[in-house]
């Protein structure tokens, strides 16, 4: 009993330290909504754009900050010791003359306040671009999660069809071995087996390299897999305008071009009060050979020559560009959302044909490779029927693949992208 106790620890042993390293490198399983989530709280550059909004935030502080009071001092002493006070020296408060001189420029009327009104619409401004680069960056990932989901499963398929090749290469061996067939026949399968081999090398090579761009732009390791199985589909109002309202309310361009607007009349206001002049007030004390003096100081430009005319012209400019890029991104949006609305509908419904094709085509396949291992036909009809096969494989999975490109193109353009209003079936 002590003996088997003993082999039954060290078997436990064994199997934990056997299973600890499989435990520790389970890969994490992503899919289109974890990517995009992953992108929003972990890319590099979307942090470093988040500064910008904290920068405009900081302006605000500016905006609300008063003038500094100015102070000014003078001193002179007499030069001529003939006219200086008897029995005094010179530098001596009766020989001397002081002038302390404290000011403070006032504000134009409205400046202060415009100025912060304008620095507080730049912050939104600020936040709606943080969203546009947002929403730019998600469709990057998920066109990079499309790449490595397309390489993944161009990889599981062609190595499907090579365990078949496999099988039929193995069975025209032993056919040949048997003197069934040619030789040339036999270097015909293998000759289709190695090209699948080529093809399925290069394509994991591209895996690799799609996965690791994919990683940078999650700001992840590439230690992960993708969720070959999951379909994204997004549940598409049937009504148009319905998912027009939708891209309204969610393009951050257009919140972004909407709140240009606002920051460009803002400024108007602004540049108009800044027309107005700005006085500098202030006291004097002015010792004079020890007698003291008090005096008021008051500066007002004249505005005859300089009254902010140009940057008041320039805003009138900028507002109008602005409400130009509005009404231009306005119609922008409705013909991208009406191409990729139209192209979405398009291929789904095409779904029901390409399913169709492939199921005949297997069966064709099926059918000519039974004969051809029955002798009924040559390798020729069977490598036709093969190459046939695969092409509508590859166009079925071209198909799924740009249908999803669609699907991605409408998340994107329909500004739901950076929503998390992501469904799937």
């Amino acid at each position: 009993m002590k003996i088997n106790a003993i082999q039954l620890k060290l078997l436990s042993r064994f199997i934990f330290l056997f299973l600890l390293p499989q435990i520790g490198s389970t890969q994490q399983v992503l899919n289109l909504n974890k990517c995009l989530m992953m992108a929003k709280r972990q890319n590099l550059s979307l942090k470093t754009k988040s500064f910008e909004i904290q920068k405009s935030e900081a302006d605000i502080i500016t905006a609300t900050l008063r003038p500094n009071l100015a102070l000014n001092s003078q001193t002179l002493i007499t030069a001529n010791k003939y006219v200086a006070a008897p029995s005094a020296i010179l530098p001596n408060p009766t020989n001397n003359q002081l002038w302390w001189q404290i000011t403070k420029p006032l504000q134009p009327l409205h400046v202060r306040k415009y100025s912060q009104q304008v620095a507080k619409e730049r912050v939104q401004l600020e936040k709606h671009n943080y969203a546009e680069e947002e929403r730019h960056l998600l469709f990057t990932v998920a066109n990079q999660y499309l790449d490595v989901w397309a390489s993944w499963n161009k990889i599981k398929f062609l190595e499907q069809a090579k365990i078949n090749m496999d099988s039929f290469r193995a069975i025209n061996q032993l056919r040949y071995n048997k003197q069934i067939i040619s030789e040339i026949e036999l270097k015909r399968a293998i000759l289709l087996n190695n090209s699948y081999t080529v093809e399925l090398n290069k394509l994991k090579q591209k895996y690799v390299r799609e996965k690791h761009t994919l990683a940078y732009l999650l700001n992840s390791s590439s230690d992960f897999t993708i969720d070959s199985n999951s379909i994204e589909t997004l549940n598409v109002p049937d009504n148009f305008d319905s998912l027009l309202h939708i891209a309204f309310e969610n393009r951050s361009d257009l919140h972004y071009a909407k709140a240009s607007v606002e920051v460009s009349q803002k400024n108007i206001l602004l540049q108009r009060a800044s027309n107005n002049f700005q006085p500098e007030i202030g006291f004097i004390y002015n010792p004079q050979n020890n007698v003291p003096y008090l005096g008021s100081y008051i500066t007002i430009p004249i505005p005859i020559f300089s009254r902010n005319q140009g940057e008041i012209k320039k805003s009138q400019f900028v507002a109008k560009q602005a409400k130009q890029n509005l009404e231009d991104l306005t119609n922008l949006v409705k013909i991208e959302l009406f191409n990729e609305y139209n192209n979405y509908f398009n291929l789904k419904n095409q779904s029901l044909k390409y399913q169709e094709l492939i199921k005949n085509s297997n069966e064709i396949l099926a059918t000519i490779k039974y004969a051809y291992l029955q002798g009924a036909t040559t390798i020729i009809d069977f490598l036709e029927a093969q190459r046939t096969w695969l092409e509508l494989q590859e166009n079925y999975f071209d198909y799924l693949t740009e249908t999803r490109s669609v699907y991605i193109r409408l998340l994107y353009v329909s500004g739901i992208i950076n929503k998390n209003y992501l469904t799937y079936e």
